[in-house]
């Protein structure tokens, strides 16, 4: 029940503004006010109108580039009346609530004040920083561009972390270029005999000659003897001859093997299931470091382009073919 103090000042008032000069003064009392919730939703807030913002300074810098739609700069037209109509409508709820419930009218009312606060500071913020935000977008969609037509999907920054097993359950064709992949091929047998029981899966390997002039340098890079280099290098080259053999024993077809030998001196090594591609970088410094994996998918001008062709010109011009479980005693590499 209301007060007859209040009642009658109510009464008497004759000024007709008087409702909405007591909306401004709520609102002024309460941006003085702000709690840490309040100024939390208003940081939020800014953010958002900071994005839209910038995304119609894109759009007027780098229409022509990057063909941004014109429904950006309407939306933000509609973001802002909405939000001014937002803030009228609240502080004209307050001002409905009855005298019994002040709580629920100061919430209201604060909210009233978030809306306007955060409206205020996000276009202080913007007149000031502008140019580098829309800078820093503009890099942005410049960066998401040449990833795009470079074809680059992932970055794995470990290579002993990476999920090669994906790749080798969902895929027909595997090309390999390595030194030596004896480790890698353990860790992964069981899939590598799931993918050669396959008919009509086709594998290549390449790995480096034993007898190669750079299988010195490579060794001491290595921290190992040359010996110690030649015989891994033959045990990726059995392990691989022993799935084979093994599917052949167990009376199952297999699919399409050649193993590669190559005497030129490696600078990464190359993986390929289907259309992905994996680019993996050799370290110059001794130590086993974390080695990143690129992967990139394959597409005409892409990254991928270069990687393939440069596969192909190693098995045509610098390879000879080791082994091929179909038996052709002249298996040579052509381009695929």
């Amino acid at each position: 029940m209301r007060r007859p103090d209040k009642d009658a000042d109510r009464a008497t008032s004759s000024s007709p503004h008087e409702g909405s000069i007591q909306n401004c003064a709520h609102l002024v009392f309460l941006i003085k006010d702000i709690s840490s919730l309040e100024l939390y939703a208003s940081s939020v807030l800014i953010i958002q109108c900071s994005v839209l913002e910038v995304g119609v300074m894109i759009e007027g810098r780098g229409k022509e580039k990057f063909g941004f739609p014109r429904i950006v700069t309407w939306r933000t037209a509609f973001l802002i009346v909405l939000c001014l109509l937002l803030m009228v409508s609240l502080l004209y709820a307050a001002e409905r609530v009855p005298d019994a419930h002040p709580v629920f009218r100061r919430i209201i009312q604060s909210l009233a004040a978030i809306i306007l606060t955060s409206g205020i500071i996000s276009i202080a913020s913007n007149l000031l920083v502008h140019k580098e935000l829309a800078d820093f977008w503009l890099d942005a969609v410049g960066i998401r561009e040449s990833l795009q037509l470079a074809g680059l999907v992932q970055i794995g920054l470990d290579f002993q972390d990476f999920d090669f097993r994906k790749h080798l359950q969902a895929t027909n064709e595997i090309d390999i270029l390595v030194i030596y992949a004896s480790t890698w091929l353990k860790q992964h047998i069981n899939d590598l005999k799931e993918f050669l029981s396959k008919p009509r899966n086709h594998m290549r390997v390449c790995v480096l000659n034993e007898s190669s002039s750079c299988v010195p340098s490579f060794a001491e890079s290595f921290g190992m003897k040359s010996e110690d280099l030649q015989a891994r290098i033959k045990d990726s080259i059995d392990l691989l001859k022993c799935i084979i053999d093994d599917l052949g024993k167990a009376g199952k077809g297999h699919g399409h093997l050649q193993i590669f030998q190559h005497d030129r001196p490696p600078r990464h090594t190359y993986y390929r299931f289907d259309g992905t591609l994996m680019f993996v970088p050799y370290n110059i410094a001794r130590g086993r470091p974390r080695i990143p994996v690129f992967v990139f998918q394959r597409q005409p001008g892409g990254v991928s382009d270069f990687l393939c062709q440069d596969f192909e010109s190693v098995l045509k011009d610098h390879s000879k073919c080791a082994y091929d479980s179909n038996g052709s005693a002249e298996a040579n590499a052509t381009e695929r």
